[in-house]
């Protein structure tokens, strides 16, 4: 087996400031990559971004495709979901949109792109001999963000509610090295500590958030060789355990919100390094060896019950809801199998409670449940979320059973 790694900076220019609400960037946004050759080869693009539009999608892959020679199904490109970064801008808000905004979307998605070429030669230069090893280490940084008020279940943190705080680590050590080249580790959480978040001039700062600081931690804990990989988990009902901007329920009913400001990148600090130094020490723990497994490709598709958002969206917690059922919706699965590893992409957001119900009845020993890979599909929640009526269930083009059927049909390829 072969690896290799990159890292580059999203180096986006003072000019297209202000982006959106961002106006400074408090640390530089990354792009990663891990490149493996086992029989065929496979990409794995993370990108500190909160999401990427089909195009952006599709160019990214592109790029890798002439870089690399490797085709669509070779390739993922993931985001880690901070929620502290601009956007790709979609299609219609282009169509719509003045001169300034596409020359400000078309700068993004440059910098993007020259990061990407950047890291991807990185990884082709590295590319060597390694040995493998993966186990499963344990974090407490994730909790649901799905809280039940007396209107309703809403948006907070629910420390009582279900997350699966399974930490999955696969490292990848260069033979003539004898150290880590890569790791690459898989997490229920998106890194939203910073969401919505300002500081005392009223604009928003860029940062890489909960994952960024993670992967950093990780870095510097082996030395400028090694790359640290996030792959977001099923993080569609969990949030980091504390945030920056928060609601809190009071006696009355309602939510008072507070918003620490600057201060709020301590609690980055704290939780970043909480959960890069549970990686560490999970991958401390592993023992490497040699493997002569070959990379496999699996494609999954299912048909999902669907149904209709209500516009205008719901903004606040509801006790009733027609949840109003459309035609089924096919949802897709990409599997990459290398011996005892699975790794599941998909575009929905699943809940913790899924990836769980995933990772536990895989046939492989070690499962990756990664969501918003090539795309993203916003929510899949567990039937449970319906009953609840909770935010993702009512902001979802799925229906209850979708993410039970999607499951079976994954598990099922995959034992197959």
């Amino acid at each position: 087996m072969k690896a290799g790694a990159g890292k580059a900076e999203i180096r986006i220019p003072d000019e297209l400031f202000p982006l959106e609400k961002f106006s400074v960037v408090f640390d530089p946004l990354y792009i990663r990559v891990l490149l493996l050759e086992a029989g065929t080869s496979f990409a794995l693009v993370s990108v500190e971004m909160t999401s990427l539009r089909d195009y952006a999608v599709e160019e990214m892959r592109n790029t890798v495709a002439e870089l690399t020679g490797l085709a669509n199904q070779q390739i993922w490109i993931c985001v880690t979901h901070t929620f502290s970064a601009p956007h790709t801008r979609s299609q219609n808000a282009l169509a719509r949109g003045g001169a300034e905004l596409r020359a400000k979307n078309q700068g993004l998605s440059n910098a993007i792109n020259r990061a990407l070429t950047e890291a991807l030669a990185q990884a082709k230069d590295t590319l060597q001999p390694v040995t493998v090893g993966y186990g499963i280490g344990s974090c407490q940084v994730n909790v649901s963000r799905d809280v039940e008020t007396p209107q309703g279940w809403w948006l907070g943190q629910n420390k009582q509610g279900f997350s699966d705080h399974t930490l999955p680590v696969i490292r990848f050590d260069s033979i003539q090295a004898k150290k880590p080249l890569a790791i690459l580790y898989n997490y229920d959480v998106q890194s939203s500590i910073m969401d919505g978040s300002k500081l005392a001039d009223g604009t928003c700062p860029i940062t890489g958030d909960l994952a960024g600081v993670a992967s950093r931690f990780v870095e510097n804990a082996y030395g400028p060789d090694t790359t640290a990989i996030f792959l977001l988990g099923a993080a569609g009902d969990q949030s980091p355990r504390e945030q920056a901007k928060r609601s809190v329920l009071t006696e009355s009913g309602g939510f008072e919100t507070t918003d620490l400001g600057e201060q709020g990148f301590s609690l980055c600090h704290i939780l970043g390094n909480e959960l890069g130094s549970q990686v560490v020490e999970t991958s401390r723990q592993l023992q490497t060896r040699e493997s002569d497994a070959t990379i496999q490709f699996v494609s999954a598709s299912c048909l999902c019950p669907g149904q209709k958002i209500m516009e205008p969206r719901p903004s606040h917690p509801v006790t009733e809801y027609d949840f109003e059922p459309q035609d089924n919706r096919e949802s897709k699965a990409e599997l990459v199998l290398l011996g005892d590893i699975a790794l599941i992409g998909v575009k929905p957001e699943l809940s913790s409670y899924t990836a769980h119900v995933l990772r536990a009845q895989s046939s492989h020993p070690l499962t990756m449940v990664g969501t918003m890979v090539n795309g993203g599909d916003k929510y899949m929640p567990e039937a449970s979320a319906y009953d609840r009526i909770t935010y993702e269930a009512m902001n979802s083009a799925y229906g209850k059973g979708a993410a039970e059927a999607f499951a079976d049909c994954i598990l099922r390829h995959i034992k197959e």
